[in-house]
């Protein structure tokens, strides 16, 4: 469904988890910070048919003292300062597929991606940072997702290389309408299945190099272990979901 993020500015579908590694967190005071630029997102969701797609993605970066914009992802921190802090999140997933997607579809209802409306927050821990969400769609599957993930920043030659790994955790509902197969839609093949709730291991490094005042440019390498449910499912082809992007950033 890389398609489908490519029509919303976004560095959120780039860094759903990490992107407070690659700029000012939530609580940075000072003048907003606006920025625009572009990458190009690689990944492979692990359906049967999917394969891997390439695709170019705009991008759109805010940061007042309270507010972030990540593209289609919107932070409002409510307490806390820029180290420690909790806020209020609205999210569009990309999640879902379509008929076109591959001939696994055939006979299946969409999967629609949808906007979710949760909380989200940053705690300082040792050398590092816990970074959390939990998060209910207001829209396509109804479900509830979680995450979080625990960072490391360090630089190296330059670049500012921040390790990091989690756990993302979905409810069944959620976990059903994505990777499910409903009664009426089985065929020989493609059997009914619930996966019901799953918890997903989630890896990766973020990097970044500002290149001075204006210029950034940044990179991640995430990768994603399918909760043996989920890898259970007749839709699905492998048990995990690589993820590379590359990108600039413009900061006005």
């Amino acid at each position: 469904m890389i398609k489908h993020a490519a029509l919303a500015l976004g560095l959120a579908a780039v860094f759903p988890a990490g992107a407070s590694t690659l700029f000012p967190t939530v609580g940075e005071k000072g003048p907003p910070q606006i920025g625009i630029g572009l990458a190009a997102l690689v990944e492979n969701e692990g359906y049967k048919d999917g394969g891997t797609e390439t695709e170019p993605l705009p991008v759109f970066f805010y940061q007042g003292e309270r507010l972030r914009v990540l593209g289609p992802q919107l932070t409002y921190r409510v307490l806390g300062d820029r180290d420690n802090y909790i806020g209020l999140r609205v999210d569009y997933r990309f999640d879902g597929y379509d008929k076109d997607d591959g001939a696994i579809f055939d006979g299946m209802e969409e999967r629609k991606s949808g906007i979710a409306v949760g909380v989200a927050g940053q705690l300082r821990a040792g050398p590092g940072n816990i970074y959390y969400s939990a998060a209910k769609s207001a829209s396509a599957s109804k479900g509830m997702y979680a995450t979080i993930q625990y960072g490391i920043p360090a630089t190296v030659g330059g670049w500012t290389v921040t390790p990091r790994a989690g756990v993302e955790y979905f409810n069944a509902k959620y976990a059903d309408y994505y990777f499910g197969v409903r009664t009426h839609e089985a065929r020989t093949g493609r059997p009914a299945y619930a996966p019901g709730s799953a918890f997903n291991l989630d890896v990766g490094v973020d990097v970044h190099r500002d290149l001075g005042r204006h210029h950034t440019v940044f990179g991640s390498v995430k990768y994603r272990r399918y909760d043996g449910a989920i890898k259970d499912s007749p839709l699905m082809e492998k048990g995990a979901s690589p993820r590379l992007n590359i990108g600039y950033l413009y900061r006005f």
